[in-house]
């Protein structure tokens, strides 16, 4: 319906312009709204892997973000593989 609609233009708009970081969050956020943590997640290591130039603010956030998501579910373990990566 209305929120798959909803998420695949906020998906085609992240897509469209990596650059814009903030949509890259939003995007992310939306779908850990939904229940869809594992897309949220692979959304997030999607954008710290591409090669694109980032400011270290913009990476941190990236990395704040995806931290968030592993915390929120529990997944401890790949958020300690995921921060000795960035250390």
């Amino acid at each position: 319906g209305r929120i798959e609609a909803a998420l695949e233009l906020r998906k085609r708009l992240a897509s469209d312009a990596p650059w814009m970081l903030d949509w890259q969050l939003d995007y992310a956020r939306r779908l850990a709204a939904t229940g869809r943590n594992a897309e949220a997640r692979a959304w997030l290591i999607q954008e710290l892997d591409r090669p694109v130039e980032r400011t270290t603010y913009e990476r941190e956030s990236l990395q704040t973000a995806l931290a968030e998501q592993f915390r929120a579910s529990g997944d401890w373990d790949a958020l300690l593989k995921r921060a000795e990566a960035w250390m």
